[in-house]
């Protein structure tokens, strides 16, 4: 253990402490080994109709999420104009 004295000053002492030689890079841990498996074609017809249900639920989340934009759109539009007409109203009188 090597200790080296770094910095002095009116505000303490700062020190650095090495522990050991650097050595390199720690070693990965190994992972353990998979074992073979073959994939049949029921696996395979499952995983696509699967995907395939993610798929349609993602594209009628997103249809559902455009619907209730532009029902908010039309909303907006519409008190728009109402207060539009109650301006000219308004005005008239």
């Amino acid at each position: 253990m090597d200790v080296k004295q770094e910095k002095r000053s009116s505000g303490g002492q700062a020190f650095e402490i090495v522990l050991g030689d650097a050595a390199g890079p720690p070693p990965r841990p190994s992972t353990p080994a998979k074992s073979p498996r073959s994939v049949t074609q029921e696996d395979i017809t499952r995983k696509m109709q699967e995907a395939e249900e993610r798929r349609k639920q993602r594209q009628s989340q997103i249809m559902e999420k455009l619907q209730q934009e532009e029902q908010k759109r039309e909303e907006v539009l519409k008190r728009a104009a109402e207060v539009k007409k109650n301006q000219g109203d308004e005005d008239a009188e």
